[in-house]
């Protein structure tokens, strides 16, 4: 008899169950029902206490999938703050709105792009700084497009740029607008993203910033490869490298050689593209 046979009733006749599993069982039952025996207050205390045991042991580097957990706890911890007196909950508060990062981050990282936008969101909601909440949008485009969601990915960029641009935040306003152009490439929107790489650019010579500059060269070159011209692209992808190996960003510079490659083995120069 399968298991899904005795699920329906099938099977009048005993389960087996080893004497781990029984224990297993009881245990998780046992601390379900004394967890909910708890008023919702004291609930709060114990998550509260618990994120500050696991923070003060494991810090907030190299945390992986625990970071899951911990932002977990701050949640809980929250949701009846009146036991926790206003200076702990701030900085419960502060507390999440760092794990919220951290889990975006390790949820990208392990390809869980729909639990990124969650965190993502939940971040968007608490947090008033307009630093973060424009790295917020920024990432939460990016999230969107990994999932194929597209015109939730430009929205959440055109809200990185805007804000950006508000709030006079020069340093952080052309990540936003590479991930707007991004967006706007994945949607087959050449032409607009090329005016947003070219925006990018001029405000790069601008403020004479090379790894601004050489990425929004490389971003103009890939636009040009996405329209077929790949003269132009060559161009743009020359003056790109040219510019990111006088600068001090080495992943930059990995990142457009290898689309330089990739549009090289494209064309047919193998050789050239290795």
């Amino acid at each position: 008899m399968t298991p899904w046979g005795r699920a329906r009733g099938l099977y009048n006749g005993p389960v087996p169950i080893n004497a781990e599993g029984a224990y297993l069982f009881r245990h998780s039952v046992v601390r379900d029902a004394a967890y909910q025996l708890q008023l919702p207050s004291d609930r709060a205390n114990l998550h509260a206490l618990a994120l500050e045991v696991l923070d003060g042991l494991f810090g907030r580097e190299n945390l992986g999938s625990l970071v899951f957990e911990l932002v977990e706890h701050a949640r809980l911890a929250l949701s009846h703050p009146g036991e926790l007196g206003i200076q702990r909950c701030r900085e419960i508060s502060d507390l999440e709105e760092q794990l919220l990062v951290l889990a975006a981050q390790e949820a990208k990282q392990l390809n869980l792009h729909a639990q990124a936008v969650g965190y993502l969101e939940r971040l968007l909601e608490k947090t008033t700084s307009a630093q973060r909440r424009v790295l917020a949008f920024t990432k939460l485009s990016d999230a969107f497009n990994k999932l194929g969601a597209l015109p939730r990915s430009e929205e959440s960029a055109r809200s990185a740029v805007a804000l950006a641009r508000s709030e006079g935040l020069h340093q952080l306003l052309p990540g936003a607008m590479f991930t707007l152009g991004g967006a706007l490439l994945a949607e087959s929107r050449n032409d607009a993203a090329t005016r947003v790489f070219d925006e990018a650019l001029t405000l790069a010579r601008t403020e004479r910033d090379q790894n601004v500059e050489g990425a929004a060269l490389g971003f103009l070159a890939v636009s040009a490869w996405r329209r077929g011209h790949i003269d132009l692209a060559e161009s743009h992808f020359s003056n790109a490298l040219a510019v990111l190996h006088a600068g001090n960003d080495r992943s930059l510079l990995a990142r457009h050689l290898g689309n330089y490659g990739l549009m090289k083995a494209e064309c047919g120069h193998h050789a050239r593209a290795l």
